[in-house]
């Protein structure tokens, strides 16, 4: 269950119609994305007795970095459930990405413990936004065609791509240039890499603008001040399965964005219990101009 998560933070980007990445400012009129490390401590928040969990706790690190050659992500989930019975479950994630500034290429690598005993590792490239050539004799207009996800671990995994389909940094651009233009809905499928089937249709609902200066969280967090310190929107996404027929989603889940790209006030929303996540921690890392580094998010406990 715990794995699922990953897929909403995901879609943080770090947290569209038309994309292309060619620099790191989001389209439009906005400043630039900001690299960072940002600390979120997490617990139980709403609970059902379906869900026969009483009791969670963890936290989730997430890296953003804008380099030269594009975009890379590294997040660590660890969470400790308690059931009704008093049992325990602890739950260690690593995720890391890299995603090609034009949208094109994006390498994953997942490795997920469970207890202490690695249950899943996923590895594997996903390339999109091909385009078509014109094949009539008036030219046709050419456009993004579908792409394939193929997975090293676990061996000979091949996933097919919608056309349209996003990479978790161009979904989150998408978000922040619909949130800027006034649109309340988007709809995009998404594929993350979090999984052995990472793609879901995600329908992302964005609410009022707050302006700058009016954070709460800013003010007792150190280097807050400079990274929350521009407009943001509350977003609301929902998790759909590519199959799924009915209405339902499988998850959602609930932030507030910010224009360069940082998030706050975490929801998990799975229906029978949520988790919620509080930033505790964030500070700014070396962006384009910096040779590659090794983050600490991957290489320490949480």
């Amino acid at each position: 269950m715990a794995r699922t998560w990953l897929v909403a933070v995901a879609a943080i980007g770090v947290l569209a119609a038309a994309w292309v990445l060619g620099s790191p400012k989001a389209p439009a009129d906005g400043g630039p994305l900001a690299s960072h490390r940002a600390v979120y401590d997490l617990k139980l928040g709403r609970t059902t007795q379906k869900s026969h969990i009483n009791g969670a706790r963890g936290r989730l690190v997430v890296e953003w970095e804008a380099k030269c050659d594009g975009f890379i992500t590294n997040q660590r989930l660890y969470t400790e459930f308690l059931t009704d019975e008093g049992g325990a479950t602890v739950s260690d994630i690593w995720l890391s990405s890299w995603e090609a500034r034009d949208g094109s290429l994006f390498r994953f690598t997942l490795t997920s413990m469970t207890n202490g005993e690695v249950d899943e590792k996923v590895t594997g490239e996903a390339r999109s936004g091909a385009k078509i050539s014109p094949t009539t004799p008036g030219g046709a207009k050419a456009g993004p065609v579908a792409g394939e996800a193929v997975y090293t671990e676990p061996a000979g995994n091949r996933i097919s791509l919608p056309a349209g389909v996003l990479f978790p940094t161009a979904h989150m651009v998408a978000l922040i240039d619909a949130a800027r233009n006034g649109q309340r809905m988007i709809e995009r499928p998404v594929f993350d890499g979090s999984r052995k089937n990472g793609l879901s249709d995600v329908g992302a609902f964005i609410g009022p603008v707050q302006g700058p200066g009016e954070e709460k969280e800013a003010k007792s967090i150190k280097n807050a001040s400079r990274l929350l310190a521009g407009r943001s929107w509350p977003v609301r996404l929902a998790f759909f399965a590519p199959s799924k027929v009915d209405n339902a989603p499988d998850y959602e889940f609930a932030y507030r964005m910010y224009e360069n790209g940082v998030a706050t006030g975490l929801v998990f929303d799975y229906g029978d219990f949520v988790v919620n996540g509080t930033l505790s921690k964030i500070e700014p890392l070396t962006g384009c101009d910096a040779p590659p580094q090794t983050t600490s998010a991957v290489k320490s406990k949480p």
